[in-house]
């Protein structure tokens, strides 16, 4: 059974928070230590911490020489885009508004 000593109840603890913690320390290794278990310590992760999740997200960190020519062809394919999309551009003389530019007139003689 469980009891609550009347006097305690409402009383802040005005110890420092380093002897706090290292009394909780304390308790833990002892509790550690009656049950034979070893403390595992948790990984804390915020959100949505699946196992699956964990292990893709270290798979991705690992640079490999696929993955290294899959950006450089990315990289490479980002370029042309850009070189075609300015070829376009130089092309056209001036969209829609090339109407109002003024036409050089060839005279003969």
């Amino acid at each position: 059974m469980i009891q609550l000593d009347p006097t305690n109840i409402g009383r802040i603890d005005r110890a420092p928070m380093e002897i706090i913690m290292k009394e909780r320390k304390l308790a833990a290794e002892a509790n550690a230590a009656a049950s034979g278990k070893e403390v595992k310590v948790k990984k804390k992760m915020r959100g949505r911490n699946k196992i699956g999740k964990r292990i893709k997200k270290k798979h991705q960190n690992i640079v490999t020489k696929e993955r290294m020519l899959r950006r450089e062809a990315i990289e490479q394919k980002r370029r042309q885009e850009r070189q075609a999309k300015e070829e376009a551009k130089k092309d056209t003389d001036g969209g829609a508004l090339s109407i109002f530019k003024r036409k050089k007139t060839v005279y003969k003689k």
